[in-house]
């Protein structure tokens, strides 16, 4: 896959399928869109292309939010790729980029520098100043430039909406399962590992700094699984809970010095909410 930041030295590509929108999480809606570029793109001997902003527009337009995505760029990329798209375009958001209207949008960006053939959007896509331009506008404009427009409609899984916005809210609840479900994946963090507080019964006691400006479940105990260098093992993650700098993990079976290695930390289950201080000794010191 061909990664761009930006909107220069894209005159090689021909006939560009592109596929619209944040993709904060790449969850199982944002999965079907891509899948459907990719669809089309081979149907029309195209480009299966994606374009995203970056920062999120969240951040630029809410400084002040604390606005945490579901996923690093890194991992995010990585499932883009995955999926079979061939050009992935980052669009670096700005004020100037926010202030264009979507008629502004479209013929600038779309029109005159990707000379796109397919545009694909969910159904509640918006665009331009003020998320002015939604489904309808575009298709005025596809009409206009003469580019085609698909519409992927919503999604939604046991009567549940599948949006970031939704999984975002459930693992802000602690509720990792609930998340799964909405992303097609178990939500992870990738971590530094610190030094390890101590042994016990043949288990490491250990902090785990996480990295990237991403959501970190809400404090409590979970069941979660850590993977390093394709090894996976089990082991508990107490977030919030006596780990004031990090996320503590009690990782079983991992016998090797780990000090400042980077793994991953899957979240499977919640296990408690948060417990009394003298419950969480108990089990911090078992």
């Amino acid at each position: 896959m061909d990664v761009v930041t930006g909107l220069k030295n894209l005159n090689k590509y021909h006939h560009i399928v592109i596929a619209l929108g944040n993709f904060d999480g790449i969850h199982r809606g944002h999965q079907r869109l891509i899948k459907k570029t990719v669809e089309l793109a081979k149907q029309l001997d195209g480009v299966p292309s994606l374009l995203f902003f970056e920062p999120h527009p969240m951040n630029v337009l809410n400084p002040n939010s604390n606005f945490r995505t579901l996923l690093s760029i890194k991992d995010k990329i990585r499932m883009i790729e995955q999926l079979g798209i061939r050009l992935l375009i980052i669009l670096p958001f700005t004020q100037d980029i926010a202030n264009l209207t979507p008629h502004e949008f479209v013929k600038s960006v779309l029109v005159d520098k990707l000379n796109v053939k397919t545009v694909v959007i969910g159904y509640n896509y918006t665009f331009g100043y003020k998320g002015a331009g939604n489904v309808l506008t575009m298709d005025t404009l596809a009409r206009q430039y003469n580019f085609r427009m698909t519409v992927i409609s919503q999604y939604k899984i046991r009567n549940q909406e599948v949006s970031s916005t939704h999984a975002r809210n459930l693992l802000l609840e602690g509720n990792v399962s609930g998340a799964a479900m909405i992303l097609g994946y178990h939500p992870f963090l990738w971590c530094k590992a610190g030094a390890v507080d101590r042994w016990k019964s043949g288990r490491m006691i250990m902090t785990l700094i996480p990295g990237y400006n991403v959501i970190v479940p809400a404090d409590g105990v979970y069941f979660a699984k850590i993977s390093l260098n394709d090894d996976l093992f089990e082991s508990m993650a107490y977030v919030g809970i006596k780990a004031s700098t990090g996320i503590k993990i009690e990782a079983f079976y991992l016998s090797e010095d780990i000090y400042g290695c980077t793994i991953c930390v899957e979240f499977i289950r919640r296990l408690h909410d948060g417990l009394r201080c003298e419950e969480n000794n108990r089990l911090l010191n078992a």
